[in-house]
């Protein structure tokens, strides 16, 4: 249900209700519903930033023709189911809960534009073909090679990387500083993604709770399973393999972020960004970004 005050059509609010909704078995149990409103609350600014300006007219001009070049055909399209979304919950609570003319004129507002959406995404389903297959291209010429990691775990960064990592497996050691937080956070990231070749979201979604229910082989080898992760619900839990080495340097990064988050124990994720007053969930890079520092 919407707040009382719809008839004033504060987005914020609205959205906060949209991402409820999502999450809740009327509205699917979307595994990150904020995802989906951060697509709405774009498409709502670039509109004006009011839901009276939510029209076909103000979403096309505004918003699709001009982001056609600036997003990939991919993103634009989930942007629009994610608006598609929106529209459907919004016209079932106002239909459920009208308060005044307002109401009605987003109504019809937002049933043509309902409309709309199916067949402009349809429309944009060539583009992503294309842009697939270009993207499997570049990747083929781009891909990395075993000299290419050979090159990265031989640099100086890895080393210092793995000395900062060493001291903080060491229970007295200082808080880091940014630069060594950031430096053997990345390198972590590095390694684990080489062992695995896992998509980042899984990566994203590793928190302590896997980490504490790992398994560990006779020869330190350690086994870690993520559950919560984009494909879990069509290729299952993914794991993440770790040799006894990498093991000793995960051991040093979890003592470095935990010194780190002493006054904020209710974050869960292991991989962080840095900032002197929020740390929270990291974005992270596809290692060949990384790497591409160390092939000059």
């Amino acid at each position: 249900m919407l707040p009382e005050d719809t008839q004033d059509t504060d987005v914020s609010n609205i959205i906060t209700a949209y991402t409820t909704h999502l999450s809740s078995v009327d509205g699917g149990l979307k595994a990150r519903p904020e995802m989906y409103g951060i697509a709405v609350k774009q498409i709502i600014n670039a509109v004006g930033n009011t839901m009276e300006n939510l029209t076909k007219e103000n979403v096309a001009s505004q918003y699709v023709e001009k982001m056609m070049n600036v997003v990939s055909h991919k993103t634009l399209r989930n942007k629009l189911q994610s608006l598609e979304y929106f529209c459907a919950y919004i016209t079932d609570v106002l239909f459920t809960y009208p308060n005044s003319d307002v109401s009605i004129n987003i109504i019809q507002n937002l049933t043509t534009l309902k409309k709309c959406l199916p067949n402009w995404r349809t429309s944009l389903k060539g583009k992503c073909n294309k842009e697939d297959i270009e993207k499997r291209l570049d990747d083929v010429v781009e891909q990395l090679t075993p000299q290419n990691i050979h090159n990265y775990l031989q640099s100086d960064h890895a080393a210092y990387a793995e000395r900062v990592l060493h001291r903080c497996n060491d229970s007295a050691f200082a808080q880091p500083s940014t630069y060594d937080f950031l430096v053997a956070r990345n390198h972590l990231l590095v390694l684990m993604c080489i062992r695995n070749a896992h998509r980042s979201g899984v990566l994203i979604n590793f928190v302590t709770d896997d980490y504490d229910k790992r398994m560990v082989a006779e020869d330190g080898n350690i086994v870690i399973t993520v559950c919560n992760h984009k494909t879990s619900s069509t290729h299952g839990a993914a794991t993440i393999c770790v040799s006894h080495e990498e093991g000793q340097l995960l051991a040093g990064y979890l003592n470095m972020r935990n010194c780190l988050l002493q006054n904020a124990p209710s974050i869960h994720v292991l991989c962080l960004l840095w900032s002197p007053y929020v740390i929270g969930q990291t974005v992270i890079f596809l290692p060949c970004d990384f790497f591409l520092l160390f092939l000059a």
